[in-house]
């Protein structure tokens, strides 16, 4: 399956007197990655400047996994431990920020730089979730 991300052109509506913007999207076929049978779901989360794309899937075991990429390279992020990882926002160097479960306690924030998945811990609390 394949995963296209992006939204048509649209427009804001202004209040009276404000000028409303134009809002541009392009959308752009990001290429495939192996998806469940069950659920052959893909959410793009985010794409950069650079056309780097961000976002979700659930891969053949049923797990929601998160990817970054671009059509000729769209790796599996892992996860911090347990199954599931939601990758959120993604900036324009390619870092990505989301969650992830751990190894038998609940989810942490992480930071996706350099092909490592970072765990930024909970700063005390019970679980974290990264955003931008």
């Amino acid at each position: 399956l394949a995963l296209l991300t992006g939204v048509a052109i649209g427009c804001v509506t202004a209040a009276a007197g404000a000028r409303a913007e134009t809002v541009r999207y392009a959308v752009v076929d990001v290429g495939e990655l192996p998806a469940s049978t069950v659920c052959p779901c893909f959410d793009g989360q985010s794409i950069n400047a650079a056309g780097v794309a961000a976002g979700t899937f659930f891969n053949p075991a049923g797990h929601r996994r998160s990817f970054t990429g671009t059509s000729d390279d769209l790796p599996d992020l892992g996860t911090l431990g347990g199954d599931l990882a939601f990758v959120l926002a993604l900036n324009d160097i390619g870092d990505a920020v989301g969650y992830s479960d751990t190894a038998g306690v609940p989810q942490h924030a992480f930071l996706f730089h350099d092909g490592t998945m970072n765990d930024l811990g909970t700063l005390g609390g019970v679980h974290s979730v990264g955003r931008d």
